[in-house]
C-alpha cells in the first residue's frame, strides 16, 4: 500500500487510466489523492515555495496572513509593511504608500512617501509628469491640444481639469460641424 505524497497519510489510490501528462500508469497507485497536490503547493517543501515572497505587477509582495491588508492568498505589499514600520503603526485604507522614483520594486525607505488618500497620491504622479514634461511641477497639461501650461492661462472645471479656452471652443466648434454632417 502507497501512501498519499501529501503527507496526509491516507492511502493513494490505485490509477484506473493511463495518463503520462499526469504520471498515472493503469494499475499502479498515483502519487496524490485528486486535490491534495494543491496542499503541497502551499508548504514550505513546495518546489516553487521561494520563502514566503512573491511579485503582483512590478510590486513584492510578503506572506503576512494575518494582517488586515492581506489578500485571499495572505499576501501583502512589502511597500506597506516598510511604511507601517517607518511610520510605527498600521496604514488603514485610503491611506497609499507611493514610490518617489516610480519604480514598483524599489521599496528603500527614503523612496515611500506615505499618502493620506488616493487624490493626494495622484496629484504626486500627476506634478511629477508635469516636471518631467515641461520643467514646471505646477503646469498642467490640456486635455485638447496635450501642451502643458501655467494655470493662469488656462480655465478649469469643477473636476479639476484644466484646458485651453481656445481649445475647448475649437473642440466645441468640431463637434456642432460632424452634427451638422450628420443631418
Amino acid at each position: 500500500m502507497t501512501l498519499c505524497e501529501c503527507g496526509c497519510g491516507l492511502p493513494a489510490p490505485i490509477a484506473s487510466h493511463t495518463r503520462t501528462e499526469m504520471g498515472h500508469v493503469k494499475g499502479f497507485p498515483v502519487r496524490f489523492i485528486r486535490g491534495h497536490r494543491a496542499r503541497l503547493q502551499h508548504q514550505e517543501t513546495a518546489a516553487r515555495w521561494n520563502g514566503g515572497t512573491s511579485t503582483c505587477k512590478g510590486y513584492h509582495t510578503v506572506q503576512a496572513p494575518t494582517h488586515p491588508r492581506a489578500d485571499r492568498r495572505g499576501y501583502v505589499f512589502q511597500h506597506i509593511l516598510i511604511a507601517e514600520k517607518a511610520l510605527g503603526r498600521e496604514i488603514s485604507l485610503p491611506i497609499e504608500v507611493h514610490h518617489v522614483n516610480e519604480i514598483r520594486s524599489d521599496n528603500r525607505p527614503f523612496n515611500l512617501v506615505i499618502c493620506q488618500d488616493r487624490e493626494y497620491h495622484q496629484l504626486l504622479h500627476q506634478r511629477r509628469r508635469a516636471l518631467l514634461a515641461c520643467g514646471h511641477a505646477d503646469w498642467r497639461k490640456c486635455p485638447y491640444c496635450k501642451r502643458y501650461d501655467a494655470t493662469e492661462n488656462m480655465r478649469a472645471r469643477k473636476s479639476g481639469l484644466h484646458y485651453h479656452l481656445e481649445c475647448d471652443r475649437e473642440r466645441q466648434q468640431h463637434i456642432r460641424d460632424l452634427a451638422k454632417g450628420a443631418k
